[in-house]
This record gives C-alpha cells, sequence and structure tokens, in this order.
C-alpha cells in the first residue's frame, strides 16, 4: 500500500473497529497495537476483555504433562497480558462488561488476582470471571485435591478485593474444607455461579 491510498480499516468508527477486535483471540487483539496510532488505542476501549492460558501455552502432545516451568511460564504471560490490557485502559470511561481470566493456580496466581483487584477498585467493571485450573491430574489422589484445596485458599486469602468482585468462580482439582465454603461465600458476595 503507498502512502496515497487509504486505510479504510482505520477509518472505520470507534464501534465497528470494536466489535471486530473483540471477536479476536486476545494474543491477536495485542498484534493489533502496532498496525497504527489509531489501532493502538482500540484494546483499551474494548468491554470484553477474555484472557486464557491455554492462548499462551506451547503447543504440546496429547497426554504430555505440564512441568512446574510450564505453568509459570503460562501465567507470567497471562499476567503480562492483563497488565498490558488493563494498564493501558483511560480509567472509567469505558465499563468493562466482562473481565474473564483463565489461568493456572500457582504463586503468580496472587499478581494476576492483584492487578484484577485493582482493576476492579479502579475502572467500571460490571462482571469477573475465574477460571481456575490445576495440572492436568487425570487420577488425582486425594492429597493431591487437598493441597490444592491449600494453595487455592492461600490464593484466596490474599486477594479478598478479587474475589469481593467475582460473578463467575470455576475450580477443578481441588478439594475444600467445610471451613472454607462459608469463608469463601462471605467474600464472594456478588457470586452468581460457582462451579467445582
Amino acid at each position: 500500500m503507498t502512502d496515497n491510498e487509504v486505510d479504510r480499516f482505520s477509518k472505520l468508527p470507534d464501534d465497528i473497529l470494536l466489535n471486530i477486535v473483540e471477536r479476536l483471540d486476545i494474543t491477536d487483539v495485542a498484534r493489533t497495537t502496532i498496525l497504527s496510532r489509531r489501532w493502538k488505542q482500540i484494546p483499551a476501549m474494548l468491554s470484553k476483555i477474555i484472557i486464557t492460558v491455554g492462548s499462551f501455552e506451547p503447543k504440546r502432545g496429547r497426554g504430555t504433562k505440564l512441568t512446574s516451568h510450564d505453568i509459570a511460564r503460562a501465567n507470567t504471560t497471562v499476567l503480562e497480558a492483563t497488565r498490558s490490557i488493563l494498564e493501558s485502559r483511560t480509567r472509567r470511561l469505558y465499563t468493562i462488561h466482562l473481565m474473564s481470566m483463565q489461568f493456572y493456580l500457582g504463586d503468580d496466581s496472587i499478581f494476576i488476582g492483584q492487578t484484577v483487584a485493582n482493576t476492579i477498585a479502579t475502572q467500571k467493571v460490571a462482571s469477573v470471571e475465574f477460571v481456575i485450573l490445576t495440572e492436568v491430574c487425570t487420577n488425582c489422589y486425594v492429597d493431591d485435591l487437598l493441597s490444592y484445596g491449600k494453595r487455592f485458599m492461600v490464593f484466596f486469602d490474599s486477594c479478598p478485593n478479587a474475589f469481593g468482585g467475582l460473578a463467575r468462580l470455576w475450580l477443578e482439582n481441588l478439594r475444600l474444607g467445610e471451613s472454607d465454603f462459608p469463608k469463601i461465600f462471605s467474600i464472594c458476595k456478588q457470586l452468581e455461579f460457582l462451579r467445582l
């Protein structure tokens, strides 16, 4: 394209560009920011922010077990994408109608939770969803489930403001204690859906 040719996509109104971009995977959304100054602003206007760890995982063969390094790397990338998208937003100008985060339960989950909590505190957010995964565990032992349950509660205790704003929570491969449920429900006052 020469300088004299018109970039028709960039001439579209913001609402149409947003509609197009919101249909893309988050990695493709990030790539659009390099197209021009106008495109760089579009992710900051998104009303749906859906970040899934699967978008950042390396392709593996079937039955290949995740290593702790794979999980840490995937969560770090989710955290970087989350911060990049959320910190570039003009505060309180555009409502986030849905913020859905899928990530692995791990040490850096706390940073993801804190970033979400900061967003809830500083911006208009209508609905927040966490999908929290554990390592693939087809034949988990009771001890594994209890260990994941304890890890989840450490994460939960570290990010009460993030959980206070949740509408939906999906958990897998963990076992919670009886005393954990009243604690979860007392903090998650906006919770509409819980899947274990």
